[in-house]
């Protein structure tokens, strides 16, 4: 499969995880969005031959609907920021904690519940 194809009403580049409608505006299909109702949607990996990438929502039964649609119905979307697993503050892309102690916390609780400490950064 090449890693961009164009439809009717866009263009997707799967390396990349974007969406490029008609008028030149990208989406990064990679995030998580909210819309005005703070529904979560997320990109499913399909594409709808005319309508784009389909998206599906965190809530309402795990709601399929392509990009366009959650658009006209529910716009505007924001990214949501990712988070610690452990604590909730923000992390940059690609990182599941936001520092070693929050890493360490999640791997190995004492009797006491509270954190081991340590590092956590191997």
């Amino acid at each position: 499969m090449p890693d961009t194809t164009q439809y009717e009403y866009g263009r997707l580049d799967r390396a990349r995880r974007t969406w490029t409608d008609g008028t030149g505006h990208t989406t990064d299909l990679s995030l998580t969005w909210m819309d005005q109702l703070e529904q979560r949607w997320t990109w499913t990996g399909g594409v709808h031959p005319v309508n784009g990438p389909i998206l599906r929502s965190s809530s309402r039964g795990g709601m399929r609907e392509p990009l366009d649609l959650v658009l006209a119905l529910w716009a505007p979307l924001v990214p949501v920021p990712a988070t610690c697993a452990e604590c909730d503050h923000p992390v940059p892309a690609g990182r599941a904690y936001c520092s070693a102690l929050c890493r360490n916390a999640a791997d190995d609780h004492g009797a006491d519940g509270e954190p081991a400490g340590g590092d956590g950064n191997a």
